[in-house]
């Protein structure tokens, strides 16, 4: 028999602003929109996410709700003066890793914000001075391919190979981006990731480590140095190598990770969207970055090419820039794969906003999924959303696993079937406020803003609810 489970998971502030802080302090009293709203836009964010409070809220009022809590949100990050200071230095720093970096916002406004391209410069071990001048071509490399968007070009936290992607740089990326939103007017939905050379190295391991911020990403002369691709179910990747570009063997092992990558979409045909482009006759430099749609030879089939040297070859536009702009974020991808060997460091930056609240870090999030500090450092993790029946199946679960459901996802006001591992919950839940804020305080991304958080555990071979 189905294991059922009753969760009160509701809670909007009720008292009036003047009441004096009481966390302990609950009601079950209705309220109307109206009241809710104002509660939202006089209450600090972070003591929403304390649960100042509970009152029921229809999941209709949701997106009203998220709206009045990302406007409360950009208020108080934009008058928090450290925030403001990094912005106005163009830099972020975490312990003792800098990141500066340089934005430029060009073109028109597009209706929903502006999309965001994050440029990674090559580089790598070497003296500064060699990766300031890469960082400085970085600055204006694919701007001209930009018509309307925020272009920005971080310099690598440091002066080795991995400049791109040292533990630090997960948490300073995020927030890159979540600066970005905030201040820069960026489309949360169009936010992406690029890069030549050591820069192409930086995409290969950040793509699949933050698919939760992007849209899409274009790795271009870039070495793999054996990464996973699993996490980009749902996140279109581009692969671009020269053909005789052999230092290192990029071209050879660029062209193998072309074949993972067709396995994985081949293997799952709603996932794993893609491009290669093996640029015939090309060492390490090619043109990624024409503004003009210029059409350039690349290999046909690069599979051939690698088992029986074949060179047949296609003419095709290979400007990353748009490549990338055809493509935007899957809001709450209905099918989720994570390799949790996969993971960031989890590090998050502080600020002026969140109070004492505790929040997961960036790499403990998976879009709607999330995971404990305790979670393994291996296996995969597959969930999947059944709207018609109101389910959601997960399989490879950790110890301990949290489902983030909207109202776009399920149906918030009926019974939810959740399955873990083939045990089987049935869950009343309810949008949350406090849920809500948290999960607002965890990404700053309101698209990232969860009603509801089930935290499931296994206790002696079944799963429970937890509270």
């Amino acid at each position: 028999m189905p294991r059922s489970a009753e969760i009160g998971l509701l809670g909007l502030v009720a008292c009036s602003a003047a009441a004096p802080h009481d966390p302990r302090a609950t009601t079950t009293a209705a309220a109307t929109t109206a009241e809710v709203l104002e509660r939202i836009r006089s209450t600090p964010i972070a003591e929403l996410a304390g649960g100042r409070g509970e009152i029921d809220v229809a999941a209709a009022d949701l997106d009203a709700i998220i709206a009045a809590m990302w406007e409360r949100y950009r208020g108080e990050v934009e008058a928090d003066p450290a925030r403001m200071a990094s912005r106005s230095r163009q830099a972020l720093a975490l312990g003792d890793a800098v990141m500066r970096y340089r934005e430029q916002t060009i073109g028109p406004r597009p209706t929903g914000g502006y999309p965001l391209y994050i440029a990674l410069h090559g580089g790598g071990g070497g003296p500064p001075e060699l990766n300031d001048d890469q960082w400085q071509q970085m600055q204006s490399y694919y701007r001209a391919s930009i018509d309307a968007g925020v272009y920005v070009a971080p310099r690598g936290v440091s002066d080795t190979w991995d400049l791109h992607f040292r533990p630090s740089s997960y948490a300073l990326y995020d927030r890159l981006i979540e600066d970005a939103l905030v201040f820069a007017d960026v489309d949360p939905d169009r936010v992406y990731l690029l890069g030549f050379s050591a820069g192409g190295d930086g995409v290969y391991q950040i793509a699949p480590r933050m698919t939760s911020r992007l849209a899409a990403a274009s790795m271009s002369a870039g070495h793999p140095n054996g990464i996973a691709l699993d996490n980009l179910y749902h996140v279109p990747f581009a692969i671009s190598v020269g053909e005789r570009d052999d230092a290192y063997g990029r071209n050879r092992v660029d062209a193998e990770y072309c074949g993972r990558l067709a396995a994985l979409a081949a293997a799952h045909p709603d996932g794993y969207a893609g491009a290669c482009f093996v640029h015939v006759d090309h060492p390490h430099n090619f043109r990624d970055n024409d503004p003009r749609a210029t059409m350039y030879p690349v290999l046909a089939d690069p599979a051939a090419w690698l088992a029986r040297g074949e060179r047949a070859q296609r003419s095709v536009d290979t400007n990353a820039v748009r490549w990338l702009r055809g493509h935007r974020r899957i809001r709450h991808a209905p099918t989720l794969r994570w390799n949790l060997a996969t993971r960031a460091p989890p590090e998050r930056l502080t600020n002026g906003v969140t109070g004492d609240v505790t929040l997961l870090a960036p790499a403990q999030t998976f879009d709607w999924l999330a995971v404990e500090d305790d979670a393994p450092p291996t296996g995969m993790l597959e969930a999947r959303i059944e709207g018609s029946a109101n389910a959601v199946i997960v399989t490879g679960a950790p110890p301990s696993v949290r489902i983030r459901l909207a109202p776009d996802m399920v149906d918030l006001e009926r019974e939810l079937r959740i399955v873990v591992d083939g045990h089987e919950l049935r869950v009343t839940a309810r949008p949350r406020l406090s849920t809500l804020a948290r999960t607002l305080l965890e990404r700053g991304d309101p698209r990232l803003a969860f009603a509801v958080d089930l935290r499931l555990r296994r206790t002696g071979g079944s799963w429970q609810v937890a509270p």
